[in-house]
């Protein structure tokens, strides 16, 4: 099928056409689903059954394990019994096919937001379908999940960095004294903010691998920083913003994956009205980058695109 490029001058009003700040960027990201309920809602119950689902398997078979590990702790500490290694080996097995799970369904998630928010923002359309999502990610999904990989593999090495000058830090506190306590608080401070910082340029590049051909992996992310020049403070606000409403939602969701000791329907419930807020916060946190990306093209001066149906849209940023 040939494709061709559809002119859509009315698809932004002209009060976009002035940069936007982080309250306007949280408000344009907040009327998305509004403005297409449908497919909002479809994203949500496609990330919140299979997370729910996961986490109910996840206390039953995994929660019992680990309440069984704790049980031995102290046993633990002085033998290495048959019962207490064999249970902690299967957990060892469990833990990482869980999260790789949690991981995937996330994964998919995200993109799904991202396609559905990209052509909601530039074209205003009610229309978009989860048929035509699909259709799109099929283009570019092995570049998404390759940059997915990468941002994953940065995120792990900056935090054992981290954890290995932590148990540094406190081995010298132990030796030094009261100074270096306050010098290893001020350098973790320093690298909290220093991770968010990278956040950014790491979310932006996994949304530029989803809706741009040709871009993923480091490729991607290089992009992003391009982008992103003279608005690297916008998006460390967006960002530190973002952590500290979804922040706790997560530690929710996660202490609620670990818990074994409530009874099945109470855990059924709270696994439910947990699994919610924090599948809408994921949703949300790509909503917002989304439209900061595309405030970031226009800064540039990029033209902004988005495929539809047959063709693509595009609305000239000049």
């Amino acid at each position: 099928m040939v494709k061709e490029l559809l002119q859509v001058p009315t698809n932004i009003d002209s009060s976009q056409q002035e940069p936007l700040n982080v309250t306007k960027i949280l408000r344009e990201a907040f009327k998305l689903p509004i403005q297409n309920r449908k497919i909002s809602i479809s994203i949500t119950l496609l990330m919140l059954i299979p997370f729910f689902i996961l986490v109910l398997i996840h206390n039953r078979v995994a929660g019992s394990l680990i309440e069984k590990f704790e049980d031995h702790e102290q046993e633990l500490a002085f033998t290495f019994s048959s019962v207490v290694t064999k249970d902690t080996r299967v957990l060892l097995v469990l833990e990482p096919v869980f999260l790789l799970f949690f991981s995937l369904i996330s994964l998919f998630g995200m993109i799904l937001t991202v396609r559905a928010s990209a052509v909601i923002y530039v074209t205003k359309s009610s229309t978009v379908n989860l048929q035509e999502l699909f259709l799109k990610i099929r283009a570019t999904w092995k570049g998404t999940t390759i940059t997915w990989l990468y941002i994953s593999i940065l995120t792990v090495a900056y935090t054992l960095i981290i954890i290995t000058v932590s148990v540094v830090g406190f081995v010298l506190v132990d030796k030094i004294g009261s100074m270096a306590t306050w010098f290893f608080l001020l350098l973790g401070f320093l690298a909290a903010v220093l991770y968010l910082y990278l956040a950014v340029f790491w979310t932006l590049g996994f949304i530029i691998s989803v809706l741009e051909k040709g871009f993923y992996g480091m490729k991607a992310i290089e992009k992003a920083r391009d982008l992103m020049r003279g608005r690297q403070i916008q998006g460390l606000v967006l960002m530190l913003f973002l952590v500290l409403l979804t922040s706790p939602i997560s530690v929710l969701f996660y202490l609620n994956a670990f818990d074994d000791d409530l009874h099945l329907m109470a855990r059924v419930f709270l696994g439910f009205f947990v699994t919610v807020p924090y599948c809408i916060a994921k949703i949300f946190t790509y909503m917002v980058y989304t439209v900061f990306y595309y405030e970031c093209k226009k800064s540039h001066g990029e033209r902004v695109e988005i495929e539809l149906g047959g063709g693509y849209g595009s609305v000239s940023t000049n």
